[in-house]
């Protein structure tokens, strides 16, 4: 997929043109929870090939199979997901690493990176490539491939309060994953029609991008694993060019725990 090197509220890695996707009402589309009640999970999303899979899950049923309540918000910019989680309008956000790295710089609410959805080897626009991240290969270990991943996050204080819906999130998008390689057209052809774009071209932004089970996520987290890695180098390239005000937003961004918990199912 092609980097177009803009900046911060549209640095993501676009294969196709998204049709009709536009900017989150948020007085609509977020409605207040019931007093002593949890709702549902409200995550925001900017149009990553691969956030198709959460639409996917949601329109199987396998969240609810899992029984997690989640409401997808699509957004145009990482901008507007940033401000709407900043004030509470929303639980959570897929993005890079770096911008989980940038929201927590910008925000009170520390997003924690808990699922790993999809890694490729296309640099994220200006800021993956400041940042000159180099870790090893996913799947054989060997040293040089240039990885970049993207990540589901919670706010801190949610991820605290609703980890079994967490793991239960980790659980659907395994049944997703799975579902999505044996039934291929089907999974296409409903992924496609919600980008608003043709399954030739979902497939060919797909392409580039690794699709991750919990299985193969769980040594991504580990101490000495890619993704602390990952975190490393960007935190550093984002404090040498200004993008990170300290290296405050490294600490406890990442959380493995939904990850094992969903194994145990617990």
């Amino acid at each position: 997929m092609k980097c177009d090197g803009t900046p911060r509220g549209s640095r993501r890695r676009y294969g196709y043109a998204v049709a009709g996707l536009v900017c989150a009402v948020w007085t609509v589309a977020l409605v207040a929870c019931v007093p002593g009640r949890q709702g549902p999970l409200r995550i925001a999303l900017t149009p990553w090939p691969a956030n198709e899979f959460l639409f996917l899950a949601e329109a199987k049923g396998f969240l609810a199979a899992e029984g997690v309540a989640v409401r997808l918000v699509e957004a145009s910019s990482l901008d507007d997901v940033v401000r709407a989680f900043d004030r509470g309008e929303i639980d959570g956000m897929t993005g890079t690493l770096a911008d989980v790295l940038e929201s927590r710089d910008r925000t009170r609410r520390a997003p924690r990176a808990f699922m790993a959805l999809g890694s490729s080897g296309t640099a994220d626009a200006i800021l993956a490539r400041a940042a000159a991240v180099t870790v090893g290969d996913v799947e054989t270990g060997d040293e040089g491939g240039e990885e970049v991943f993207d990540v589901l996050a919670l706010a801190a204080d949610v991820l605290e309060r609703r980890p079994r819906d967490a793991a239960a999130l980790v659980r659907a998008w395994d049944q997703t994953i799975a579902f999505a390689a044996e039934n291929r057209t089907e999974a296409d052809d409903f992924m496609a029609d919600h980008a608003g774009v043709s399954v030739e071209e979902l497939r060919d932004a797909l392409a580039e991008i690794r699709m991750l089970t919990s299985r193969e996520q769980r040594p991504l987290f580990a101490p000495d694993g890619p993704l602390v890695t990952a975190v490393e180098a960007l935190a550093a390239g984002m404090q040498a060019t200004g993008q990170l005000r300290d290296d405050g937003a490294v600490v406890d961004c990442l959380a493995p725990e939904p990850l094992a918990q969903a194994g145990r199912r617990g």
